[in-house]
């Protein structure tokens, strides 16, 4: 995978973080998470894997059990880009917030 974070969330914000150089994969459904959950934490690579708060209500009991075990990949949940309650979150804040890298317009000024 070549970094160590990972995130699994909607499209939106899969494709967001992928501009902060963050893979990941985006699902749709609990099937399709649970796969893309169980690969992720079988990867001795990753460090940190990052999932929306949808993902992380799909797969609850996998996320508490996984956390439990404590080892990494170490699980971290964020706001999906339309944020709870279908409110905008700025996706260079939730970028910064879980991969702790700033994002800058061409001019040096936060987007």
């Amino acid at each position: 995978m070549g970094m160590p974070y990972y995130i699994i969330g909607d499209e939106e914000t899969v494709l967001g973080f992928s501009f902060a150089g963050v893979q990941g994969t985006a699902v749709s459904t609990a099937d399709d998470a649970r796969m893309a959950f169980r690969d992720a934490v079988a990867n001795s690579e990753l460090v940190v894997l990052i999932i929306t708060e949808d993902v992380g209500n799909m797969l609850e009991a996998e996320v508490k059990e996984h956390r439990y075990a404590a080892k990494p990949p170490y699980v971290t949940v964020v706001e999906s880009v339309r944020g709870p309650k279908g409110q905008r979150t700025s996706l260079f804040d939730l970028i910064k917030e879980a991969v702790g890298v700033k994002i800058s317009n061409d001019d040096g000024e936060n987007e």
